[in-house]
């Protein structure tokens, strides 16, 4: 049996920690939860071993079907030094972005500041508890931040076509049929599509994560009226 490479492509807080912990849970999948080419992550703490040899690694897992890892976008993991690998191996790519911009870059610029007020603060959780603080969040860094994004989707489509590799695209929003960041599983019509991509059984995909942000950017933002205006009326 010949295991099918893929790799996630996701910008910051696009649903990719949720996308493969939801495909971890498949019995026929390999996906590594955690930042596997990041400098302070498991891989490069216990091991010698080189990025080239982590990516060979994290796509030629035995015994599955579909073997791979999250790649956030931008970085230089995909620039330059790992890219020639990414050819040569040829994964099928999947491309995870967010439809509602506003709500990303706030969910970005929230996790920075629980991390500066809370050390050890993540957005993550299996049971389901929260943070009891709120932030003010500047209007102009939250569209710098949608304008960020959307330059940074444009980049990471032109980059997977000129590698020539096959690309399945799909929104948090598409993924989870919500954008509140409150799903716990994939929407079963898109988890058929993620597992026929990966030339695997069907099966349901489940993260067993939930979000510790409320889901009303109200609760968290203290100024989230002047962030809506600005941004033209956002929900």
């Amino acid at each position: 049996m010949k295991t099918q490479p893929f790799l996630i492509v996701a910008s910051q807080r696009s649903g990719g920690t949720f996308l493969a912990h939801a495909l971890s849970n498949h019995p026929q999948v390999f996906c590594d939860r955690g930042e596997s080419l990041h400098g302070r992550g498991v891989w490069h703490r216990v091991t010698t071993m080189s990025n080239e040899q982590i990516i060979e690694a994290m796509f030629s897992q035995q015994f599955y079907h579909a073997s791979g890892f999250k790649l956030n976008w931008p970085g230089r993991d995909w620039d330059g030094l790992s890219l020639p690998i990414i050819q040569r191996m040829s994964p099928r790519i999947i491309l995870l972005t967010r439809e509602d911009k506003v709500r990303q870059a706030i969910s970005i610029l929230y996790l920075k500041a629980g991390k500066r007020a809370h050390p050890g603060f993540s957005v993550h959780s299996d049971n389901g508890e929260r943070p009891s603080f709120r932030v003010r969040i500047e209007p102009d860094e939250v569209l710098h931040w949608c304008g960020r994004l959307n330059g940074i989707a444009k980049v990471a489509r032109r980059a997977i076509r000129e590698a020539g590799l096959r690309c399945m695209e799909i929104t948090y929003e598409q993924m989870t049929g919500s954008a509140d960041e409150s799903a716990e599983c994939i929407r079963p019509d898109v988890a058929q599509q993620l597992c026929e991509f990966l030339n695997v059984d069907d099966h349901p995909l489940c993260a067993g994560l939930r979000k510790l942000s409320p889901r009303d950017l109200s609760e968290i933002v203290s100024n989230w009226d002047e962030i809506r205006q600005a941004a033209g009326g956002a929900k």
